[in-house]
């Protein structure tokens, strides 16, 4: 699929942590797709489509950055995890 590497790129953007080593990001990445019933291929899939309707690829990134911080509590200012 076109856009994986795009979908791959953007989750570490979102989430990654300098103090992650490749074992703790991919089983990030599990909790993350188990939790969200979701897959790099489905994102993938859904900026594909917005490419399609005539969306820029990055703006598609950046409407989907924004989700992913507002659903998993990170303001949207500093990319920091909001107090609870």
């Amino acid at each position: 699929m076109e856009y994986i590497d795009h979908a791959r790129k953007l989750l570490a953007e979102v989430f990654y942590q300098d103090w992650m080593g490749s074992e703790v990001w991919e089983e990030f990445e599990t909790m993350f797709f188990k939790e969200s019933d979701s897959s790099y291929q489905e994102i993938a899939k859904y900026l594909e489509l917005g490419v399609k309707r005539g969306y820029s690829i990055e703006g598609q990134c950046a409407i989907l950055k924004q989700i992913l911080k507002f659903e998993h509590g990170y303001s949207n200012e500093s990319g920091n995890k909001k107090k609870e």
